[in-house]
């Protein structure tokens, strides 16, 4: 019916990229065996592809109908990571290290607030573009490496 809200909005994101990494890493390491270290790294890189973003609705009327909205475009996407920590060579070929690390990905697009309420039937996925979106990770790691 005409102005009844939707059941199901769906959206499908895809980005496929590739770019140039630039990473550093400094350890220091402790003790007389020399089995403790300290370690920082930092790394960046641009990574530019492509993304297409699919909005779908399926409305409430009596035809269920599927309404679509697909943008896309070229991206180029900055990324930063940073890590301090410290590792434990526990044996000749294995260590447990732990730290804290934080990852960041800049500028991903737009960010979008999708239209769930009444609408006329027939009407597009309505939607508000928002740029310079971003997405970040940080918090503490636990890694234990066995090289063969």
């Amino acid at each position: 019916m005409p102005g009844a809200a939707n059941i199901l909005v769906t959206t499908a994101r895809t980005f496929h990229g590739v770019g140039p990494r630039v990473a550093l890493q400094g350890r220091r390491y402790l003790g007389v065996s020399r089995r403790w270290s300290a370690f920082a790294t930092a790394g960046g890189s641009l990574v530019i592809g492509n993304y297409q973003n699919t909005d779908t609705r399926l409305t409430q009327d009596s035809t269920q109908a599927y309404e679509s909205q697909q943008v896309g475009g070229t991206l180029l996407v900055p990324n930063l990571d940073l890590s301090l920590g410290g590792s434990w060579q526990m044996g000749p070929r294995t260590s447990f290290s732990c730290g804290w690390m934080l990852m960041y990905w800049g500028e991903l697009g737009y960010a979008e607030t999708i239209n769930t309420l009444a609408t006329p039937v027939g009407s597009p996925v309505t939607s508000v573009v928002l740029t310079n979106s971003s997405l970040s990770l940080d918090g503490v790691f636990f890694r234990l490496t066995h090289n063969f």
